[in-house]
């Protein structure tokens, strides 16, 4: 529920920020990632390279589906 309000949020702020679009979406995909890298050490879950092949095709759905969002 919380990203998706502050996914949402962007438009507002994306409007005041003289940044191009690619920027700070770059950006905030960077931020994502930072993120779920603490989630991961806090948790001290590992991520496991089988895991990530099995589940390659919907992975790869959703890249391109938040790429093209």
């Amino acid at each position: 529920m919380l990203s998706m309000i502050i996914f949402g949020a962007v438009g507002v702020f994306a409007k005041y920020i003289d940044m191009s679009s690619s920027k700070i979406a770059l950006f905030l995909s960077l931020i994502g990632c930072l993120f779920l890298l603490v989630v991961f050490i806090w948790t001290k879950q590992k991520v496991f390279g089988q895991r990530v092949k099995m589940n390659a095709v919907a992975l790869f759905i959703a890249s391109v589906a938040l790429s093209g969002n």
